[in-house]
């Protein structure tokens, strides 16, 4: 099949410092979560786990004694070839402290801007995607940045097909909420050629054509749910989701 990479960006970027906090994933948007990241606290002992929430759901590991989860660096590939594991268990990602019996504190602690390597299958198509992620030097807080999938090989921090698109940029769009609107803020100013919005069903709810700077979304017009902006440039076409509420 043609690749198809999507690029989400998570907005703003979520930190989940409670015990107990987590963050649900939906790696490919089809409505149906995937993932569940989560901290926890154990006395003196803190955590950062991922679990699958079904059987389609893969998670690249680097140590299969003690379930650690590998850490990718930008540009390192992800697909088949990569270790995967299966099962409801949860793998860690960090843990600091307390008494473990697996004493490698985990590929993800005190580090920023790793990635985390997925794979889901989904009504018989494999998609592989990459999840950013910061996680304190203790493992008392994670904060998720942003992800992207795709139908076949992809490079972690990856966001476009092109050969040159394979690493994070500083963010060029910003959403801001109030009480009546969602704001989305063009940081760089960036010639937009199209912007749309597309409800979780994909269908198109509004296609606001060319944009010159700022788009200002009235709440009171629209359902509460969740929605996806579809950015286009002249050099990518950008998703970011949005909540309406």
């Amino acid at each position: 099949s043609n690749a198809q990479l999507i690029y989400i960006d998570i907005v703003p970027d979520t930190t989940i410092s409670a015990s107990g906090g987590y963050y649900n994933l939906d790696l490919n948007n089809d409505g149906i979560l995937d993932y569940k990241i989560s901290r926890y606290t154990i006395v003196d002992h803190n955590s950062v786990d991922i679990e699958t929430l079904h059987d389609n759901c893969y998670t690249s590991y680097y140590n299969i004694e003690c379930l650690f989860a590998k850490a990718y660096s930008f540009n390192d590939s992800i697909g088949d070839f990569s270790p995967w594991y299966n099962s409801s268990s949860k793998i860690n990602i960090a843990n600091h402290g307390g008494t473990t019996t697996c004493m490698d504190y985990g590929e993800f602690i005190g580090e920023v801007d790793k990635c985390l390597g997925l794979k889901v299958i989904a009504s018989g198509e494999v998609y592989y995607g990459w999840v950013r992620i910061d996680v304190a030097s203790d493992a008392s807080w994670f904060t998720m940045k942003d992800y992207a999938y795709n139908d076949t090989t992809i490079f972690a921090g990856q966001t476009s097909t092109g050969m040159n698109e394979t690493a994070i940029k500083p963010k060029e769009f910003e959403v801001y909420y109030s009480n009546n609107e969602v704001v989305l803020k063009n940081i760089n100013n960036q010639e937009i050629m199209n912007v749309k919005l597309y409800n979780q069903s994909s269908q198109l709810i509004k296609d606001y054509g060319i944009v010159k700077k700022d788009i200002h979304i009235n709440k009171t017009n629209f359902k509460n749910g969740l929605y996806f902006l579809v950015i286009e440039t002249k050099k990518q076409i950008k998703t970011l989701k949005i909540l309406i509420n």
